[in-house]
């Protein structure tokens, strides 16, 4: 890469001449499981079988322990005269939990086939329900089920972004080839500036070839307005340092997440 060639991406990138167009993107927070909570369960056994009776007592935790990754959904199990249709008000199946009516085999507590659904409709009441095939006795446990990932919705705003030499006074010289940067990051959309104390992340990725790019390859910020830089639109100020080889990078990608979606921007050097 000529020194010509060097200068222009480098008056590129300060000028930020990258406008970025905003896709979808995942945000992976996982969620951990939370402790059964008032509502979860809330209620007590039914049944539905021709002269079967039905009562309740403590769960037999001690001769069959609660089963691995399982929470006790109801303290009181019930002991039935036979075969019936068993349910139990569940209307943690609509907050993520699963339904797992169980019976007692005298060493452990063994599943049968448990359904969940609103009876009779949404204006009833949501039940976890099963098939009791004999007289026993049977309780209710429940796991909790990590919701499916959603894909952030397309941002609608347009940002801009330049890396920021550490030593601005001496790179209009661009005499060695290592640009050693700050990032910085501005969105331009009017109608969705940021608030201060936004938060702000960023990745550098898919670096040709490897080693082109070094140093702080992701960081966190926040939105702020600097009150020594004549702009009016809060900034996204990353103090990590970023050295680039200009004479060596052929490609890169940023990426932004801001405001609940993100950013790309591919970069390719030209011949």
């Amino acid at each position: 890469m000529n020194k010509t060639k060097r200068l222009l991406i480098v008056l590129l990138m300060l000028l930020g001449v990258g406008t970025l167009f905003l896709a979808s993107h995942q945000d992976i927070s996982a969620k951990k499981a939370p402790p059964p909570a008032p509502g979860v369960a809330d209620g007590g056994w039914q049944w539905n079988g021709a002269d079967v009776t039905g009562v309740t007592g403590p769960i037999d935790l001690v001769s069959a322990p609660q089963p691995q990754w399982y929470e006790v959904m109801d303290w009181q199990s019930i002991t039935l005269s036979g075969a019936a249709e068993l349910c139990h008000p569940f209307h943690g199946g609509t907050q993520g939990w699963v339904a797992d009516i169980r019976i007692f085999t005298g060493k452990a507590w063994e599943p049968i086939p448990t359904t969940m659904g609103w009876v009779p409709d949404e204006e009833g009441t949501y039940l976890a329900c099963a098939k009791a095939p004999s007289a026993g006795t049977y309780a209710l446990f429940g796991r909790y089920v990590e919701p499916e990932a959603k894909p952030m919705p397309e941002c609608d705003f347009e940002m801009v972004f330049l890396f920021l030499p550490t030593d601005f006074f001496r790179a209009p010289a661009f005499t060695d080839p290592i640009l050693v940067s700050n990032l910085l990051a501005i969105v331009i959309d009017e109608e969705r500036i940021p608030a201060e104390g936004t938060v702000a992340k960023y990745t550098l990725s898919n670096i040709t070839p490897p080693g082109a790019i070094t140093g702080d390859l992701s960081g966190t910020t926040t939105f702020q307005k600097l009150s020594d830089i004549p702009i009016w639109y809060p900034v996204a100020y990353f103090d990590g340092v970023i050295n680039m080889n200009m004479d060596e990078v052929e490609t890169y990608t940023v990426t932004f997440t801001t405001m609940g979606c993100y950013v790309r921007y591919d970069w390719e050097a030209v011949d």
